[in-house]
């Protein structure tokens, strides 16, 4: 498998032959290896969302591009239950996901529906839960409705967890949560990345959340693709961003703003913690 995730040349218009047809997505490419760590960004209204709900067949192709998911062409007959299975996917707003009474059954949900018996069935649930920092003796038996914002958002990533996909793709989950709400998902992003192998495509605002996690990058704006590469290269071509219509990560801001006054670093920092390391080797020098 070359590729998780292969979409070249992607059109879309959301009703499409009406007066009210609105087009979100001209001409965009995305390519997600096994076991790498990518992300979309782009201003709001650029087609991130949209183009996410192709990753996993909630949207199809059909006049023009290719959607290619785990070697299965997506303009074909494919078997979406089995393909969902394999490539889970967390929507922007967690309490849309959650169905069940308990958040127990609701992470039972797609294992039950995978036809696994009962005690994989409690095996995968206790795990998920676990993965998420939700206790499950604590949280297992709790009604989904009495869930905070962040707790919605975890248990929600714990029922995509249950079925053990090997693609996750996730629509800005860390928004509203607290720093160390945030951290612990970013945590279980790397760890799933990392030792497990699964390959993470998610969607943020956040550039510095992007530095610190991503590998990868697609730049998506008015529905095109402009740049697809490294972060640390994406990331380093503030014009590029600027023309996106999007800020810089702190890191390269604050190493164009010292450039301006006259004081270069040896090299453009990704992250604030290489931002301190370049600081601290320049004030030596």
């Amino acid at each position: 498998m070359t590729a998780a995730i292969a979409i070249e040349g992607l059109r879309h218009v959301y009703l499409e032959d009406t007066p009210q047809a609105q087009q979100a997505l001209y001409n965009a490419s995305l390519h997600v290896a096994p076991a790498e760590m990518t992300a979309i960004i782009g201003p709001t209204g650029a087609g991130k969302s949209t183009l996410l709900h192709f990753c996993n067949g909630l949207l199809r192709p059909h006049e023009r591009g290719r959607v290619r998911v785990l070697d299965q062409d997506l303009s074909t007959d494919v078997d979406l239950a089995a393909l969902r299975r394999n490539v889970g996917l967390v929507f922007q707003y967690p309490h849309h996901q959650l169905f069940e009474r308990f958040v127990g059954d609701d992470v039972a949900y797609g294992p039950r529906q995978m036809g696994l018996d009962e005690d994989e069935v409690e095996e995968r649930v206790q795990w998920a839960l676990q993965a998420v920092a939700l206790d499950p003796e604590v949280f297992a038996d709790r009604p989904t409705l009495s869930l905070s914002g962040g707790e919605m958002r975890r248990a929600a990533i714990a029922g995509v967890l249950a079925t053990r996909p090997s693609v996750l793709i996730l629509d800005e989950v860390t928004t509203g949560l607290d720093p160390e709400g945030r951290e612990q998902i970013h945590a279980l992003l790397r760890q799933l990345n990392e030792r497990e192998g699964t390959a993470v495509l998610f969607v943020s605002n956040d550039l510095d959340e992007v530095a610190a996690l991503a590998d990868k990058a697609m730049l998506l704006y008015r529905g095109y693709t402009l740049a697809e590469g490294p972060v640390r290269e994406l990331f380093s071509d503030l014009p590029l961003l600027a023309r996106a219509e999007l800020g810089a990560p702190f890191a390269g801001g604050l190493a164009a703003a010292l450039q301006a006054r006259g004081i270069a670093l040896e090299h453009t920092p990704l992250t604030a913690a290489e931002a301190e390391e370049e600081l601290w080797q320049a004030w030596k020098g």
